[in-house]
């Protein structure tokens, strides 16, 4: 595992190391060992933790996958001890699965859930989508009005977790967006969700007024310049600044080639402003957004 620890307890070099892999497992299964690494570690250091650990599961949140997928590919390193990667707590998107199978020859496995409710929706194993565990939750995907979603439509997750008794949460706004999938043909019949979208705060506002999922780890940027890492902060409805970590000397025309990509993508010209850091760091819940509007309901 490559996640959130209290400090001390997962540090590099050594990490942490359990006889078990936890709840729940213990409860259902007789496991091996399980070892930990603190996310505060470089992109490197957890390369070269699991280079020495050679564990068999690895189950990490998407943007550490990303990173270390991409240093593996780079460096032409391969890790033939893997046999399973399993996601969770950011989103995930196609590129991200590609960039895996090309790494290691490994399809991933995203879950989505949250600590207020538990496990949500697991990726189907046949396929790609979703399914919502319904025996455990019942969610509900809404539009605006409030009508549920149909498939191939995309609204607010709001959930109702059946297990909780201390606390009940009825009909909770988890504050995340998902997009309803079709009845899933493995046969399982549990309601399928096609892809989880991230937090309203992962919208990108438009100055009509409309929102949309800008995706924009799908933008092909490699071929202009090799970055390391990137943000993109919503100022405004006319104006992004993007955040770039990367150790090339970026021209003029370089960001002109960037800034014309990016608008060609989302479908409107922004102003892009440029600006150059060693690191983007996590949020406060350790997790890693590619984009962020700042801007609040009334603007």
């Amino acid at each position: 595992m490559i996640r959130t620890f209290k400090d001390g307890v997962a540090d590099y070099p050594q990490g942490g190391r359990q006889k078990g892999w936890g709840e729940p497992f213990k409860n259902l299964y007789t496991t091996g060992e399980s070892v930990g690494l603190a996310i505060t570690a470089t992109i490197e250091q957890q390369l070269e933790w699991l280079q020495r650990e050679q564990p068999a599961y690895l189950l990490a949140f998407s943007g550490v996958v990303k990173g270390i997928a991409e240093l593996c590919i780079d460096k032409n390193i391969e890790l033939p001890f893997l046999k399973d990667i399993s996601t969770l707590g950011e989103t995930v998107d196609d590129s991200l699965r590609q960039l895996t199978e090309q790494a290691w020859n490994l399809k991933l496995i995203d879950m989505y859930s949250a600590q207020e409710v538990g496990y949500m929706a697991l990726q189907c194993p046949d396929g790609d989508g979703y399914h919502v565990q319904s025996e455990g939750v019942f969610l509900e995907v809404l539009k605006d009005n409030n009508e549920p979603c149909a498939a191939g439509e995309s609204g607010r997750i709001v959930v109702t977790p059946l297990h909780n008794f201390a606390m009940p949460l009825i009909r909770y706004e988890i504050g995340d967006y998902a997009e309803v999938g079709e009845l899933c043909s493995c046969g399982r019949g549990l309601p399928s969700l096609k892809r989880i979208l991230g937090r309203s705060r992962n919208l990108l506002r438009l100055p009509d007024g409309s929102k949309i999922w800008p995706r924009l780890s799908e933008l092909r940027h490699q071929g202009i310049i090799q970055i390391k890492q990137f943000q993109m902060i919503q100022k405004s409805v006319e104006r992004i600044e993007l955040k770039i970590v990367t150790d090339q000397e970026v021209t003029q025309e370089q960001e002109i080639q960037l800034q014309a990509l990016i608008n060609t993508r989302i479908a409107q010209p922004f102003a892009i402003e440029f600006s150059y850091h060693e690191k983007i760091p996590r949020s406060e819940s350790d997790k890693y957004e590619d984009f962020i509007c700042e801007l609040s309901d009334d603007e």
